[in-house]
Formats: structure tokens, C-alpha cells, sequence
């Protein structure tokens, strides 16, 4: 799908949407599978969860990336007051970093309070206690590929490489974000006390 995209268009809005939409769908495959293991769930199960909350870690990564964006960008502005400004939000941020694995992993019968509850869960688990410097760490972490992308930027384009911006956004975050996407559960069930669910006798 982005491969199409990239070839399709130039514009950043549909790169954007596109590649939020593709960094949902395999943040919800992972932390379903995460969940799935700890729980000792079927394949079945695993992929009816993954069904079912797609559509929530969708519209939750948007709000995510909208807020994590005005951060940096207020940040970059240079001036004192806007890097002020920017402290809080990036906090905020930073503690919302469980909120698409919340949206998979966390059971509850009231669907249309799904994304509310999982940014809710998140700002909560990452306040409390000490928590939250974990948050940050994660939270950071998912801006390396974005930092090592800019240093294969200039090398790509020296050498030709056609469609530059996919070969060094796109591979390297999909394989970035598999293991960053399971840590990111494993560090919400520790922070949360999650007791997985296996069935009797496993």
C-alpha cells in the first residue's frame, strides 16, 4: 500500500494518512499477538481481536500523532516561550504512548467509549507511580527511525535511488516498530499488574 502511495502521489497529506492508517493496522496485529501469547489465545482469537479494534487505534494514533506533532513542532519554533509551551504538551504526549496497545489489549464490552478510555488508561498508568519515565523512554524510541532515516536520506539521494522518501521512511519503521509496538505492551502490562487469562490447565 504505501509503495502505491509514494509512487501515486507527492502529497504529504495522503503520505500521512496512509502511513498512519498502515502504522495502526500493524501496531493492532502486534499488540493482539502480544496479548494472544501472554493469554495463550488461539490464531482465531488473536485476529477477531485485531478485527475488532482496528478501527480504535486508527482514530487513537491520529490524536497521538496530532498532539506528539504540535509538541515538536512548538518546540522547534526557537523561541523560549514556545519551548515552555511545548514541555507540557510533549508530557501529555509522552503519556499517551500505551494508548493504541490500550485500545487492543484492554477488554470492555462499551465499544464507543473504546478511544476515549485508552487515552484515559494511558495518561493514568503513565502518572502513576514511576511510571512515567518509562513513557518518556518509549515515547522517544519512536522517533529513532525518523532520526536514522535523515542520515539515509543524503546517501540515497547521491546514488539515484528511486522513490527516496519510501526506501527511507517506510522498511525501516516497519521493521522498527514490531519489536518497539510488543515492548510498548509488555510495559503497559507491567505498569497496569496485568494477570494474563489462560484457561484452566495451560
Amino acid at each position: 500500500m504505501q509503495w502505491f502511495v509514494y509512487h501515486q502521489t507527492n502529497a504529504p497529506a495522503v503520505i500521512f494518512t496512509s502511513g498512519i492508517v498502515v502504522d495502526a493496522v500493524l501496531t493492532t496485529i502486534v499488540s493482539a499477538q502480544a496479548k494472544g501469547d501472554i493469554d495463550g489465545a488461539t490464531s482465531a482469537q488473536v485476529w477477531t481481536r485485531v478485527l475488532d479494534r482496528l478501527w480504535a487505534v486508527v482514530i487513537v494514533d491520529f490524536i497521538v500523532t496530532f498532539v506528539s506533532f504540535a509538541g515538536i513542532e512548538i518546540l522547534s519554533g526557537g523561541d523560549l516561550g514556545d519551548r515552555i509551551i511545548a514541555i507540557p504538551i510533549l508530557l501529555i504526549a509522552a503519556a499517551t504512548v500505551f494508548s493504541e496497545a490500550i485500545a487492543v489489549v484492554v477488554d470492555g464490552e462499551q465499544w464507543w467509549f473504546l478511544v476515549v478510555r485508552a487515552i484515559g488508561t494511558s495518561v493514568r498508568t503513565s502518572w502513576s507511580g514511576s511510571t512515567l519515565w518509562r513513557a518518556i523512554v518509549l515515547f522517544a524510541m519512536q522517533f529513532v527511525p525518523t532520526a536514522v532515516s535523515a542520515l539515509i536520506t543524503s546517501s540515497s539521494t547521491q546514488h539515484h535511488v528511486t522513490v527516496t522518501s519510501f526506501w527511507t521512511d517506510v522498511p525501516l519503521g516497519i521493521v522498527y516498530s514490531i519489536p518497539l509496538d510488543a515492548l510498548i505492551v509488555l510495559a503497559f502490562f507491567d505498569a497496569s499488574g496485568y494477570e494474563p487469562k489462560r484457561t484452566c490447565g495451560e
